[in-house]
């Protein structure tokens, strides 16, 4: 049986009519998307803390689950601040930098490791790659905004009074655990002398 040519012209005009009209809807609905993410994700980039700016004591939870107040009040002491996630592969990366500079300065500072996760996730995490530091979590962003956190791992060095010594975000080199360790310890004979 053969279709009329004119049965065909009519099928192939209305699926093109159909086919330009979904092309016209679509178009719409991706201007209208575009204008959507200019204006909702304009994100300005986040200062990272630098050497002076004064941070707040921070609240966390520590691993039992109670509310803890990280401060700076103790003027004999200095603070190094290890920010993770446990599911960033750099942060892991970090670790054994992490621990060396535990090794090399030992007690002579306050090192708190800071887990942006839950509990849960973080005590998982301590037990699952040995951390030797002493961790807290907080899982909600008011520590990440209020310490200009863009992204982790981020090793933050705190003079006693809550004043920035320096911070470092990313994967640390060599140069720079060398650099954390003099710099805390030239912040720990500022704060004795």
């Amino acid at each position: 049986m053969k279709i009329p040519s004119g049965w065909i012209r009519a099928a192939v005009g209305t699926l093109i009519t159909i086919l330009t009209i979904d092309v016209v809807l679509l178009t719409l609905k991706v201007n209208k998307l575009e204008t959507y993410i200019q204006n909702t994700s304009v994100i300005s980039p986040v200062d990272p803390l630098k050497p002076g700016d004064q941070v707040n004591s921070f609240t966390a939870q520590s691993l039992d689950g109670s509310q803890q107040t990280i401060s700076y009040s103790d003027t004999q002491s200095t603070y190094l601040l290890f920010v993770l996630s446990t599911t960033c592969p750099h942060c892991e990366e970090n670790l054994t930098k992490w621990r060396s500079i535990v090794e090399k300065i030992g007690e002579e500072c306050f090192i708190v490791g800071v887990s942006i996760h839950d509990v849960k996730q973080t005590m998982q995490y301590i037990v699952d790659k040995d951390i030797p530091f002493y961790m807290v979590s907080v899982a909600d962003t008011s520590f990440q905004t209020s310490y200009r956190i863009s992204g982790v791992p981020a090793t933050i060095l705190i003079d006693s009074g809550g004043r920035v010594a320096k911070s470092w975000t990313g994967k640390l080199d060599d140069g720079q655990v060398d650099d954390i360790v003099t710099l805390t310890r030239q912040s720990l004979d500022r704060t004795i002398n």
